[in-house]
């Protein structure tokens, strides 16, 4: 799939949740409504207000043959330099690009030179150097567009160029062979490739004529240098940037002004030595036409003068030059726009995106801990930066903490009153935003236990580790029989040590201080929830819920359209767990992932479908997962005995993980190339599953599947199917749910009667 696609605009049925508490910043209140069609809000959805509100008028150009050649000096509209506009610094490997625009009666025309002296291309055209061009009849409605990619054939094994056409719109990407009238070409040229492309009036729709609007990005990667660098014509936007924002242009008989100048910006790290610190700067680097070579212009950011800049000699057309100032961001607002004044009075503008997303960044890296994690006694431990310097630095000296205590059932509490699990409630005001963290720690029951190292090192009984895994080189005696107490004495010193540093040993205690008397005892294997990272995101769960009403996780809602015609009826609910590259993204991508991802469905589901969205670099927790279907089970007509779960990838596992951990809350699942512990799944063995995997899948190996299913079927499973299809690979998310099969079976399973 192509590598930038999104989504904006949300129908009118669909109710979408959002911003809600994750596991890591705080990200605003629970917010509930429908979304409209309508053109005003097309225009609240679409593109960010421009802070230069640019416009470019593109002149008409006489036919002409489209071989990639120069243009002739006055022909088109003029786009000099286009970079990296996240990279600050000159890279080692010089990277930028030019273009011009043209139209005709035929189609719209786009020439680019890049310069690129590393060739790098793959199977996948994105894969990489290539030219991704995309284009929509209006530039606002940048989810619906299409896009040309295009690579120059420059390496020993791809001699040749290629191209390749995607139609992206809401509910995913369709790929097809480029329309009727479309014609291409590249060459190679001393500095790195030109390409051109005549793009039909057929393929957006549209009829040409004077005054047509329409949205055009235009994108370059450089992926053989020494950091991946990405040149784009986009629009500048005020704060974050997105990568389908496109720069309106229209259809004139004369060309605009020629855009000479681009520039990028970087924010630096924070440098510390022993006796000094330096606060961070950021470094603005202007690339302009070679024509300015040696020419100075003045930097404004947000209207106020900083600074100079002086363009270096022209290399291959291009010339630039830096400028580096101190930037303040402890008030928590971010500079929005750098201009540079270029000599014969041409203003080229920069907006500066969300610096301060870079600094939080940052902030949120640092490491910190409670001392100590474990502990005895009544008076909890105290939380504090390792790095307190640092945290004074990136948050400007302006940051606050905030602690609050919780036992083991997530009552607030200001003393540990008796040994066992307690936990923390950390919010950090920094940048202007606070941000929630959850931590688990554990009270002992024995003072005694945590007494003089001395001492406690000569505790009985010697540690025997058995069954070690071979090829550390180290003698099976050391583990089986520990020869003069050589290993365990050792082991002792640092696992004392680690009880004070490090987080992982009181959520490891807490999870087994309460394992259940039947695991203990041998009779069954451990829950998924039960292990010492899953009852810690358990607990965390339960923390969420005891300081908020909101959900545990942000999801997006889909009800059947005769939900509201119906008020009596309760309706089956299928939750969809997506998976790991879903969780960077902005919820709205959801409608393109799963059941939603197809017409038919959305148009005539028998469910009120739910898809969660997972926190950023989290997994998916069992107990959150059922959190979200208690919530819609209280607030909505759900029928708790038709409650249906599935994922893919990361959202298999959590399919697997979130029924073995909770068998008695879900009539059947569905799971995608996902994968569990094999011995886990004996929970499952009443439970009707239909699992599914490709076995040339090389992202999560076929094996990951096979082995609960085979485990499954030595215990007896009566409801188990298994569909493992041949030749096929990770990607099976519209094969498995664009099979109305799969719903049908679904819909014949209910949750058993309770005895």
């Amino acid at each position: 799939m192509p590598r930038f696609s999104t989504v904006v605009l949300l129908p009118v049925k669909y109710v979408v949740i959002l911003a809600v508490l994750t596991g890591g910043f705080l990200l605003g209140g629970c917010q509930v409504g429908t979304l409209s069609t309508s053109a005003k809000d097309v225009s609240a959805e679409g593109a960010v207000a421009s802070v230069t509100g640019n416009i470019f008028d593109i002149p008409r150009v006489p036919a002409k043959a489209i071989d990639a050649a120069d243009w002739e000096k006055d022909v088109g509209f003029r786009v000099a330099a286009i970079v990296d506009t996240d990279l600050g610094t000159p890279a080692a490997d010089f990277h930028a690009a030019r273009c011009r625009l043209g139209w005709n009666d035929e189609g719209l025309l786009i020439y680019m030179d890049i310069h690129d002296t590393t060739p790098v291309e793959g199977n996948e055209l994105w894969e990489g150097d290539c030219v991704e061009i995309f284009i929509a009849r209006e530039a606002k409605a940048n989810f619906d567009r299409i896009q040309y990619l295009i690579s120059p054939g420059r390496t020993e094994e791809r001699t040749k160029p290629r191209i390749d056409f995607w139609h992206i719109h809401q509910y995913g990407d369709i790929r097809k062979t480029p329309p009727d009238g479309s014609k291409y070409a590249a060459r190679t040229t001393e500095g790195g490739w030109a390409v051109e492309l005549l793009v039909p009036w057929t393929a957006l729709g549209v009829t040409p004529s004077p005054g047509l609007e329409i949205g055009v990005q235009l994108q370059t990667g450089n992926f053989g240098s020494e950091r991946l660098q990405f040149a784009r014509w986009v629009p500048q936007i005020a704060g974050p940037r997105k990568p389908v924002d496109m720069q309106r242009i229209r259809l004139a008989e004369t060309a605009s002004p020629p855009v000479l100048a681009a520039m990028g910006r970087q924010m630096h790290g924070l440098n510390i030595t022993a006796d000094s610190y330096k606060p961070a700067d950021a470094t603005l680097r202007v690339v302009a036409d070679g024509s300015l070579a040696g020419k100075t212009a003045a930097v404004e950011i947000d209207g106020a003068p900083v600074g100079k800049v002086t363009f270096g000699e022209a290399r291959h057309g291009w010339a630039e030059g830096t400028l580096t100032w101190s930037v303040s961001l402890a008030s928590g607002t971010s500079p929005r726009e750098a201009v540079v004044l270029l000599p014969g009075g041409k203003r080229e503008t920069l907006a500066l995106g969300d610096m301060l997303l870079e600094r939080r960044w940052q902030f949120q890296l640092l490491e910190f801990e409670f001392r100590p994690w474990v502990f005895a006694g009544e008076n909890l431990p105290q939380f504090a930066f390792k790095q307190p310097l640092l945290a004074d630095l990136i948050s400007g000296f302006n940051y606050t903490v905030k602690v609050r205590y919780f036992d083991a059932d997530a009552k607030p509490v200001e003393k540990a009153e008796k040994p066992g699990r307690y936990g923390a409630v950390v919010e950090i005001t920094a940048l202007g935003e606070t941000q929630r963290k959850f931590f688990t720690l554990y009270r002992v029951p024995d003072e005694k236990a945590l007494a003089w190292w001395p001492t406690w090192v000569e505790l009985e009984p010697q540690f025997l580790l058995k069954g070690m895994p071979e090829g550390f080189g180290v003698d099976a005696k050391v583990w089986t029989d520990d020869p003069g107490r050589a290993f365990s004495s050792e082991f002792k010193w640092f696992l004392r040590g680690s009880l004070d540093r490090e987080g992982f040993f009181a959520s490891m205690f807490a999870g087994l201080a309460e394992l259940p008397e039947e695991v203990l005892a041998g009779q069954v294997p451990l829950k998924p929830s039960q292990t010492a990272d899953g009852s810690h995101h358990t607990y965390v769960t339960k923390l969420k819920q005891a300081i908020s009403n909101e959900p545990v996780y942000p999801y997006l809602l889909v009800t059947p359209k005769n939900y509201d015609k119906e008020p009596d009826t309760r309706w089956p609910l299928l939750v969809f767990l997506h998976g790991g590259g879903q969780r960077n993204l902005p919820i709205e991508t959801l409608w393109r992932e799963g059941p939603n991802c197809l017409a038919w469905f959305r148009e005539d589901s028998p469910f009120v479908v739910v898809a969660p969205l997972c926190p950023n670099d989290e997994g998916w927790t069992p107990a959150a997962v059922v959190a979200v279907v208690d919530r819609l089970i209280a607030t909505m007509r759900v029928d708790p005995d038709r409650v249906y779960l599935t994922g893919i990838s990361m959202g298999g596992f959590g399919t697997w993980n979130t029924a073995a951990s909770y068998p008695e809350r879900f009539a059947a699942i569905a799971p995608l190339c996902g994968g569990m512990n094999a011995e886990q799944a004996i929970f499952l063995k009443d439970m009707p599953i239909w699992a599914f995997h490709g076995d040339a899948d090389d992202m999560v190996p076929v094996d990951f599947t096979r082995r609960p299913v085979k485990r499954l079927q030595e215990a007896g499973a009566p409801h188990l199917k298994y569909t493992e299809m041949p030749g096929v690979g990770h990607h099976i998310n519209h094969i498995v749910y664009g099979d109305r099969e799969l719903y049908n079976w679904l819909l014949q399973q209910r949750r058993p009667a309770k005895p």
